[in-house]
């Protein structure tokens, strides 16, 4: 375990796996999931109609149209 300055403790497994993590690439699909989920997070609840899907649309128009693993 390592000792944080606040009186913490994370274990060394954990800490190492989390640094692997870092250094793997995101793939464009992860990061338009990513901002699916931004975005229909901060949409208001009463917005009649908007889905994940609609929200997906969206972005990926404003980026040119990209498919799917076109990255």
């Amino acid at each position: 375990m390592t000792q944080a300055r606040w009186g913490t403790s994370t274990d060394g497994a954990l800490l190492t796996a989390l640094q692997r993590a870092a250094k793997q690439p995101v793939s464009h699909e992860e990061i338009v999931a990513q901002r699916v989920s931004f975005v229909y997070g901060s949409v208001s609840s009463s917005a009649n109609g908007v889905t994940r899907e609609k929200i997906r649309q969206m972005i990926l128009q404003e980026e040119g149209g990209l498919a799917e693993g076109s990255r």
